[in-house]
């Protein structure tokens, strides 16, 4: 059973941390639900808005 990680104040901005564990767990071809403030998408990973319990992978 494969795991997917939820990235919460997932950012576009390189400079920050939710960025960088995104692209680290997207190297490692390891699931990602990203919620954050805008909805971008960000080389496959959409970042959402909204409850992690209204979004699923």
């Amino acid at each position: 059973m494969e795991k997917t990680t939820l990235v919460l104040g997932a950012s576009s901005k390189p400079d920050r941390f939710a960025y960088k564990a995104i692209r680290s767990l997207q190297r490692r071809n390891i699931p990602v639900i990203a919620i954050g403030r805008k909805d971008v998408d960000l080389d496959g990973i959409k970042i959402r808005q909204g409850q992690p319990t209204d979004i699923g992978p």
